[in-house]
């Protein structure tokens, strides 16, 4: 316990007689060594006192050096200062050791890793990515052979002469729609006791009504029923009340069959219909050239998968990943629900290359494939990735993901002209050119070099 002072002492110490505070300081320095003693662990690992001793003696021997300049109240203050502060250090190092002693006794089942040592391996694990090194000069690109294998579709022919109801079938199946009036009316029965009673047809109609509505917007959606302002082709299929009562009541899963661990899915609710729509967009085969970008759904409600995009011409909504063909055909898409699991080891290609080689791998392999991307999927690692399942890559690159790679200058560029370029190819036949249009344009290819060369109508 700290040592209590008297009215007497005080003022004696202000009074500032050295031969007082001399001695009220040793006092106090007895009381400080005779309060804190050692534990016996602590005394266990330090061999014995003796070295304590020891080093407290050249302690005091370097302040007493230090304190030649002093004056004799200001020695007196270091002195009783430095003591706690050494006295805390050992305290903070005895503790140190205990910890980790006791994180070397903690270990996994079979005399696997310690706890400690399996944390720094994780962390050195998502700090580590494979990065292979690239040698680029100055040589003629050699185009590989790849045309392109198609696969044998008989339906073909007959997709040309489609009516837009029959395109429709082709991706939402009357399963789809059945599933839809089953889980409405099992839900209208859970939430207010009684079955809505709809049906397969009654869905069906609902849905294109929705799609009219998209076509021929309107403030509201009482609107397409007021008289001013009726739209026959939706007022006459549906009353307004009905059709609002259904939109209240849609749903396309039990709420009560669903784990909680499927709960931790943002989209539970659509999860089996969206599942179902891939599966009708996987059907059609594959075309050709495929584009990887991102889709935005315009979207200003409430809703937690909002997002906000500054730089698209729709800055609110849903955002997907699409693969699509140049027919204008919808592949394969993904909800974006926001960032990756942060304990997820983190890939060669990055989070963007991930999306292209999720979204390229429901395509048939050795087909010779054509996928093209924008700067924020390409790097170098993915097309390796790609041409190893006989996929080729075209698309704009960041200078950044391109190491030791020296090109022209892009004001050097800008003094030649639109039309000039220069380009650099590696030794896995893979060409970056760096092509000046109103600006420079890099782009990154596998298949494809700087010819053959034309004159095009802007």
């Amino acid at each position: 316990m700290a040592k209590r002072y008297s009215a007497e002492d005080v003022l004696r110490f202000l009074d500032g007689n050295s031969s007082d505070i001399e001695e009220l300081m040793s006092t106090d320095d007895e009381v400080l060594d005779k309060d804190w003693t050692p534990n016996a662990d602590y005394d266990e690992e330090n061999s014995s006192t003796g070295s304590s001793n020891e080093e407290d003696k050249t302690l005091d021997d370097r302040l007493e050096e230090e304190e030649e300049g002093l004056t004799t109240s200001q020695a007196t203050k270091q002195r009783g200062r430095s003591k706690v502060k050494s006295k805390e250090e050992r305290r903070k190092a005895h503790t140190a050791a205990e910890i980790d002693k006791s994180d070397d006794q903690i270990s996994t089942e079979g005399g696997g890793p310690t706890v400690t040592q399996a944390k720094r391996t994780n962390k050195s694990a998502k700090k580590k990515v494979k990065t292979k090194e690239y040698r680029w000069r100055k040589a003629e690109f050699d185009p590989p052979d790849v045309p392109f294998i198609e696969s044998a579709d008989e339906g073909i022919e007959e997709r040309c002469e489609f009516t837009p109801y029959m395109y429709f079938k082709q991706f939402v199946t009357e399963d789809m729609i059945q599933l839809v009036a089953d889980q409405t009316n099992l839900f209208s029965v859970q939430k207010e006791g009684k079955s809505v009673n709809t049906n397969f047809k009654e869905i069906e109609q609902v849905l294109g009504m929705y799609m009219f509505m998209g076509l021929v917007q309107m403030p509201n959606v009482r609107a397409y029923w007021e008289i001013e302002t009726k739209y026959p082709k939706v007022a006459d299929v549906m009353s307004r009340d009905r059709f609002e009562k259904l939109l209240t009541l849609l749903h396309f899963q039990d709420n009560l069959s669903v784990s909680e661990d499927a709960k931790k899915d943002k989209l539970w609710k659509l999860r089996p219909w969206l599942e179902k729509l891939q599966e009708q967009c996987l059907h059609i085969p594959p075309e050709e050239h495929h584009a990887v970008d991102e889709i935005m759904i315009p979207f200003k409600g409430r809703s937690h998968l909002k997002v906000y995009m500054p730089a698209k011409p729709h800055k609110w909504g849903f955002k997907m990943w699409g693969r699509a063909g140049q027919s204008g055909f919808l592949y394969d898409f993904d909800v974006c629900q926001g960032a990756a699991d942060p304990d997820k080891e983190r890939s060669e290609v990055g989070v963007s290359g991930d999306v292209v080689l999720k979204s390229t791998s429901t395509l048939p392999a050795g087909k010779n494939h054509k996928v093209f991307a924008d700067n924020y999927f390409t790097s170098l690692p993915l097309l390796e990735h790609l041409w190893q399942r006989g996929i080729y890559y075209l698309g704009t690159i960041r200078m950044n993901r391109v190491p030791n790679c020296s090109m022209k200058d892009e004001k050097d560029l800008r003094k030649q002209g639109r039309g000039s370029m220069d380009y650099r190819v590696n030794q896995n036949n893979v060409i970056v050119v760096r092509w000046c249009d109103n600006k420079p344009v890099n782009l990154v290819s596998s298949f494809v070099g700087i010819t053959p060369q034309d004159h095009v109508k802007r």
